[in-house]
């Protein structure tokens, strides 16, 4: 028997391992470090590190608290992983979510390893990691006044797009304007 996700999480390179534990709880391995994302009810997230501290909250977040994900997005901007609890809940409820995720240290591409109908692609489809994140944005609207905003998520910039050319989508954007 092989505990699939901890030798996922062993393997080099690799940084973070995600897998679904049940409908209202995911498992994060970093290295031997385990901890537990929650969801106590819509909207709220709770995080229970049970070894180490896998997302690296440095106890900014407190364990077991519920927070919204507004709250997530601004306490966690400047962490290693910004919004990360959110951001890999709402991967791994998605329709046709993968089992398990992983993501790999900077530096290594552990993919063209084990690619066998693609060429080597570098990597896949991103990370959570700030570095591969953090991106500065200037954004002029005609007419208001200049204001800095610390933490957006580019939901939020295509809304505020759609807000300021006044273009109604038949799909519910996520994301919320900056133009308010």
């Amino acid at each position: 028997v092989v505990n699939l996700p901890a030798f996922i999480s062993s393997i080099e390179g690799v940084e973070l391992t995600t897998f679904k534990l049940s409908q209202d709880t995911l498992v994060v391995l970093h290295g031997h470090d385990k901890a537990f994302i929650t969801m106590d009810s819509i909207d709220y997230y709770s995080y229970h590190p049970t070894v180490g501290d896998p997302l690296l909250f440095h106890d900014l977040i407190k364990h077991g608290k519920p927070y919204q994900k507004d709250s997530l997005l601004l306490l966690t901007a400047d962490l290693d992983f910004p919004y990360s609890m959110v951001r890999l809940w709402e991967l791994m409820q998605a329709e046709n979510a993968p089992d398990i995720v992983l993501t790999t240290k900077k530096g290594y591409d552990i993919a063209r390893n084990y690619e066998i109908f693609v060429e080597n692609y570098k990597g896949g489809h991103g990370g959570i990691h700030r570095d591969l994140l953090s991106v500065p944005y200037i954004m002029r609207v005609p007419g208001s006044q200049n204001r800095e905003i610390h933490v957006a998520r580019a939901e939020d910039i295509g809304a505020s797009i759609f807000d300021y050319l006044q273009i109604n989508t038949s799909k519910s954007l996520t994301g919320s304007s900056l133009l308010q």
